[in-house]
């Protein structure tokens, strides 16, 4: 079933739905910066050594910002703000770049940081071990953004780093689904 073209206008939900608009115009020098880093979804932990690897490519080292623990930031992150409104709890901003400030401790922090590593546009979210609940969280997406102001409106997750951690929209209609993607 075709459906029509419609603009939509997002800006009555601006203060709901995260944007990367302003950074894409404005990107720190870190985020110009081509790691050519791949996205993969499979399960993201490493040791961390702080050396170059034998092929030239970088090894994934974990910043000295964050707090010891399980979940860290590596030198990759291009400072795109997805983990630190996805979990908040658990992420802060620290020289241009995000870093653990407290590690999950509750279920529903350590959900949220595994959404936040799974979403991350660089892969730079990673963790000491194999998380073994990676795919339950994998599983809850798309993310209602906000059930009672914006019900049928869903993150999806997975950013996208050429679009510098652009967030993609799932939104449910009786009339068709729309999905909002940069």
């Amino acid at each position: 079933m075709a459906l029509p073209n419609k603009a939509i206008s997002l800006s009555s939900v601006s203060s709901v739905l995260p944007s990367s608009v302003d950074k894409l115009k404005n990107p720190s020098p870190r985020a110009q910066m081509n790691f050519g880093v791949s996205r993969n979804s499979s399960v993201k932990a490493v040791q961390s050594p702080a050396v170059e690897s034998d092929t030239g490519k970088w090894v994934r080292q974990r910043r000295p910002q964050n707090v010891n623990g399980d979940f860290f930031v590596d030198h990759t992150c291009i400072d795109c703000d997805t983990c630190r409104w996805m979990a908040p709890q658990v992420f802060t901003r620290v020289g241009e770049m995000s870093a653990v400030y407290k590690q999950p401790i509750s279920s529903e922090d350590r959900l949220k940081a595994l959404q936040a590593l799974l979403s991350c546009p660089t892969s730079s979210i990673r963790t000491e071990v194999p998380p073994p609940d990676i795919l339950e969280a994998q599983k809850t997406f798309p993310v209602p953004v906000d059930e009672k102001k914006l019900p049928g409106v869903y993150h999806c997750g997975y950013h996208s780093e050429k679009s510098y951690g652009a967030a993609s929209y799932l939104i449910i209609r009786p009339e068709g689904n729309i999905l909002i993607d940069r």
